[in-house]
């Protein structure tokens, strides 16, 4: 499976890929479950901040998996 470049979607695509990670966790905290609505509302989102939060993601998810390894270890 070939691995999509996020930072060459368009807004709709990147809107929607931060939607379903928020919308994936927001049982996991309530700090997602709020971004979740946020996300889910009816104002528009600058493109710039959809960039922010998917930068965010992976960093928590390559924390996560440097915390793995390292328990590994």
């Amino acid at each position: 499976m070939q691995q999509i470049d996020y930072h060459k979607l368009d807004y709709d695509h990147k809107l929607l890929y931060v939607k379903s990670v928020f919308s994936e966790a927001k049982n996991s905290h309530p700090v997602y479950a709020k971004l979740d609505s946020l996300l889910s509302g009816s104002w528009k989102i600058e493109e710039k901040h959809l960039d922010m939060l998917y930068d965010q993601i992976n960093s928590v998810v390559d924390s996560l998996q440097t915390d793995t390894i390292i328990q590994k270890m």
